[in-house]
């Protein structure tokens, strides 16, 4: 089920020119996606955020099968890369009842994209992992509000989690998992930093590599750094390939300073407003943007037969 919002609120892809560029109304969709949630938060559709947690980690580590049928967007040489993938990302976000008035507010904000045309969207584990009443839903480019009603699987420690929308029976664009990428491979993100929708970056692979963080079984994900610009509220955004497939999604930052010390800036997306990084003295010489690899999503993701 989806939240019928009104025709001003849409964005639209000129229909005289594929090549002409969208232009995006950061405010008129943000308050369709906090109206939207809200009216399908009355009639007690969306999941709980708390409910979603808890899902998450009995759920840890499960393989999701996906029909391997016809379907998943191709990228128009025409068109380009950005205007061929935008309507697969999504936002994903939140409301709360503040207990005070009979209004739904905005809660967190991050990013997500669609890896079914049933409604499986993909997004980071520490977007879905907070403990509190937010009701969570995800938001299409042209203002359509869906509510979140299942969780799939997840991966803490590589942080990525599976989550399934009500699409009313609507089939969805959708992005195609690659099974990997190379390091010096081109790749473009589209995210919301800092609650500006659909910003595309591009920029390479830059590496492989672990982090501290260890799976159920005592051995480390792998991450894969890129050089795309991105922020708080991109968390979830699809890191994609020439030809439109998801080759990553975007996870964190790190920056180094010009004393060594460094600030890393992960799990905040689901914060109200986004929290700001911590901040440590000295010039900022890098930032490392770490994503979400192929390794991990393809554990969880994998394709079967489809109808």
């Amino acid at each position: 089920m989806r939240a019928n919002l009104p025709s001003a609120l849409l964005f639209l892809i000129p229909a005289v020119s594929l090549t002409a560029a969208p232009v995006i109304d950061d405010r008129a969709l943000i308050s369709g996606f906090e109206k939207g949630l809200g009216e399908l938060a009355d009639v007690g559709l969306p999941l709980v955020l708390k409910e979603a947690r808890a899902t998450l980690e009995e759920l840890s580590d499960c393989v999701v099968t996906l029909p391997e049928g016809c379907g998943a967007i191709e990228v128009d040489e025409e068109a380009g890369l950005y205007a061929s993938c935008i309507p697969a990302v999504v936002a994903v976000g939140t409301v709360y009842d503040c207990g005070h008035c009979d209004e739904w507010h905005l809660g967190g904000f991050a990013t997500g994209w669609i890896a079914s045309a049933d409604g499986v969207v993909v997004t980071n584990y520490h977007v879905v992992d907070k403990d509190n009443d937010h009701l969570l839903g995800v938001m299409t480019p042209d203002g359509r509000v869906f509510p979140v009603v299942e969780v799939l699987t997840g991966n803490k420690a590589g942080d990525a989690a599976v989550l399934r929308i009500d699409t009313g029976g609507e089939s969805l664009p959708w992005l195609r998992l690659a099974p990997g990428a190379q390091v010096g491979e081109k790749v473009g993100v589209i995210s919301h930093p800092r609650r500006r929708l659909f910003v595309y970056t591009q920029g390479v692979v830059s590496r492989f590599h672990t982090m501290p963080q260890r799976n159920a079984d005592g051995k480390a994900p792998v991450f894969m750094s890129i050089t795309a610009d991105y922020a708080v509220g991109s968390s979830g955004g699809p890191v994609v390939n020439a030809r439109g497939e998801v080759v990553g999604m975007v996870a964190s930052t790190s920056t180094v300073t010009a004393g060594g010390s460094r600030n890393r800036s992960e799990g905040e997306d689901g914060d109200e407003e986004g929290a700001s990084p911590r901040r440590t003295p000295g010039a900022v010489q890098m930032v490392f943007k770490d994503s979400v690899s192929p390794q991990v999503l393809n554990a969880l993701i994998q394709y079967g037969r489809g109808e």
